[in-house]
């Protein structure tokens, strides 16, 4: 796939370990690339940080499926929500998805189960939402992933599709675009 810099794997280890940093911060979930986390900047201007409360941030189970989204990252590097755009500006993020790990599943998965339980929920999805398949699409899906704490209650995996560096892309829905 062109434009991809990380490979899958790294992309999905350096996700797994910035998880817990944006999971400690209050999200309901943390994204990865096609398993697990990210901390995109809304913008490199820190004057575009949403202050936490503000009525302008939802949280990750409030984003629609169509919805697109910037993550809100302060200057402590942690995501700190999530701000809804409309599609027809530039955004980080767009929501494609969801669906639940195993209700069988007792323990908390490990990253190893987070990650090929994204593969089974969002590369589905990802198909019929773009109408490509995943391998060949220039972009990549990034799915958050339920926090330990909120185990077993919360098992919902979210499918979110961006570029590879979750950088802001044109505007526009991908939603049946074939890219």
């Amino acid at each position: 796939m062109s434009g991809r810099k990380l490979t899958r794997a790294s992309a999905r280890q350096l996700l797994l370990r910035l998880a817990l940093v944006t999971v400690a911060s209050g999200c309901a979930g943390a994204p990865s690339a096609s398993a697990s986390l990210a901390s995109p900047a809304v913008s490199s201007d820190p004057g575009s940080f949403i202050p936490v409360g503000d009525p302008g941030l939802v949280l990750l189970r409030e984003i629609r499926i169509g919805d697109c989204f910037n993550q809100n990252v302060g200057t402590d590097g942690r995501s700190h929500g999530f701000a809804l755009v409309p599609c027809s500006d530039s955004h980080q993020l767009e929501m494609f998805g969801r669906g639940d790990i195993d209700s069988a599943r007792s323990e908390y998965p490990g990253a190893d189960i987070l990650t090929a339980e994204a593969d089974r929920i969002c590369r589905p999805l990802f198909e019929g939402y773009v109408g490509m398949d995943y391998d060949d699409s220039k972009y990549t899906y990034w799915s958050y992933d339920p926090h330990p704490e909120d185990w077993p209650g919360d098992r919902t995996i979210h499918c979110a599709l961006g570029n590879a560096a979750l950088t802001a892309h044109d505007s526009g829905t991908v939603k049946g675009s074939g890219q």
